[in-house]
């Protein structure tokens, strides 16, 4: 290898042990790999930044105009209570339940459909005597598979349609060209799921019952479950630094970790991944947490009610509907027909601007952005054709076989790294194994999509496998035990 190409392979491990011991945020680790290609001369400042400009970049960030306007209309926990009705048969409520959430989780982040039906769920299963670890991670999940569907479903999708643009001699993505290959997955994975969680998932405590209720009675206070976010600042540093914490907008109860309540005191505890804050605020912290990025609420344990507005929710949805209508039949591009969608429907719902700001994370578009360094470093040394070149050597040049393995490489960065760096540092992989045989690239870059979205097996494979963590009283081994068949039934079904 070329010097270029150790320096490309030096950074990579650079970040990959950043993030596997928690040393450095995804930001952080991704923003030091980015300068220091720069200052090897691997990459130029152009080359190095170029995913702040990048299209698909440019579409998640407009997909958060949609994603503020759904909050305030309340148009995902609408759908929430309309989906749980009262029927008490759990093979009926999942099959309703994880089908609505696949089929709006392809054209909308997965985030606020799962931070909403996170709440509905586990007070549904209060009311009902359900144990919430049989519905949240199969829930969960089912959001997962429904974004590798289309384009809009999840950044990761949006990430490689962006690179694909980068590359004139391979046709530009639609929004629906992953569906054939995405769905069959989703369908395999979606079956799995319905058939088999309800016996590898044990009947677990909820985050609720871990945590001593204690004296509610205090006049418009109210409980709530909190868990930090992977792109989180506050991984790693004390609880009572957070900024709410820090400044008592909150009492902080309890701190959940691995199913069990750390001992006393909580506020001088190291704040980890996969940890669940139980605090307890003023009502109005419900809208203050909202517009707190990198903490994610898990429950409302005192149920305070999400203000819906059905006619506004049902305006949202048909300009959603709309949305993907200008893109399929029309041709409008994605980027254009999502700014357009998002503009509107902030204008219906009257989103102030200060609340839109808020509901931009700008944090995981830098995280993004930077990671695109890594590929653009990975093409331009050599080094992902050197990794090609191993890969074909050790599967004697057969297509279907090299195959499998940029599929289970994008699987195994994607629960190291972050789904998106993983797919941008697999996109020129698969570009050179393709190349070196002579074959159709759209197979491999179809394999990255879906691999780099199946984060199933840890609590930090993927962003909302950690809100469902304390709701749901699940331990390490919860993922572990229903993640991996499910990853290996969609990686067949995807291959």
């Amino acid at each position: 290898m070329q010097s270029d190409a150790w320096i490309t392979l030096a950074v990579v491990l650079f970040v990959l042990l950043s993030l596997i011991t928690e040393k450095f945020t995804p930001l952080k680790a991704l923003f030091l790999a980015s300068m220091a290609l720069i200052f090897t001369g691997v990459l130029n400042p152009v080359q190095a930044l170029a995913g702040f400009v990048n299209p698909g970049v440019l579409t998640v960030a407009a997909l958060f105009l949609m994603v503020a306007a759904l909050k305030t209309s309340g148009a995902i926990r609408w759908l929430a209570e309309t989906v749980l009705g009262e029927h008490k048969n759990l093979t009926f409520l999942q099959i309703r339940l994880l089908s609505v959430c696949a089929l709006f989780s392809a054209f909308v982040n997965n985030t606020p459909i799962v931070a909403a039906m996170t709440s509905a769920v586990t007070h549904w299963c209060k009311r009902m005597g359900i144990s919430p670890s049989k519905l949240l991670l199969p829930m969960n999940y089912a959001t997962i598979l429904g974004g590798m569907c289309t384009l809009l479903g999840t950044s990761t999708n949006m990430i490689v349609s962006g690179l694909v643009k980068q590359h004139p001699d391979i046709a530009p993505m639609r929004i629906f060209d992953p569906l054939i290959v995405g769905g069959c997955a989703a369908l395999v994975g979606f079956v799995f799921l319905i058939l088999f969680s309800r016996f590898l998932l044990p009947n677990r405590i909820s985050g609720e019952q871990l945590a001593e209720k204690g004296d509610r009675r205090r006049a418009n206070r109210v409980w709530f479950e909190l868990v930090p976010s992977w792109l989180s600042p506050g991984i790693g540093q004390p609880v009572n630094e957070l900024s709410f914490i820090e400044n008592n907008s909150v009492r902080l109860v309890t701190i959940l970790r691995d199913g069990q309540k750390l001992p006393e005191p909580v506020s001088e505890s190291m704040l980890h991944l996969g940890d669940t804050l139980v605090v307890e605020g003023a009502k109005d912290f419900l809208q203050q947490i909202a517009d707190e990025q990198h903490m994610l609420l898990a429950d409302n344990l005192d149920q305070t009610q999400v203000t819906v507005d059905s006619k506004k929710a049902f305006s949202v949805l048909a300009i959603l509907a709309l949305m993907v209508l200008a893109n399929t039949v029309f041709g409008v591009s994605i980027l254009l027909s999502a700014t357009v969608a998002g503009l509107t429907a902030l204008k219906v719902c009257k989103v102030p601007f200060r609340q839109v700001w808020k509901s931009m994370d700008w944090t995981l578009i830098a995280v993004i952005a930077f990671s695109f360094s890594l590929g653009k470093a990975a093409e331009v040394s050599g080094l992902s054709s050197i990794a090609a070149s191993y890969l074909l050597h050790s599967i004697s040049n057969d297509p279907y076989w090299a195959l499998v393995g940029v599929y289970v490489m994008a699987v195994l960065f994607t629960e190291v790294l972050t789904n998106n760096a993983a797919a941008v540092l697999m996109f020129p992989v698969s570009l050179a194994v393709s190349s070196q045989l002579g074959v159709d690239p759209m197979p491999f870059i179809l394999a990255i999509m879906v691999g780099a979205s199946c984060g199933f097996i840890t609590p930090i494979g993927y962003q909302t496998n950690l809100m469902v963590y304390g709701p749901g009283g699940y331990k390490f081994i919860d993922y572990m035990r229903l993640g991996t068949p499910l990853n290996i039934v969609v990686g067949f079904a995807a291959i």
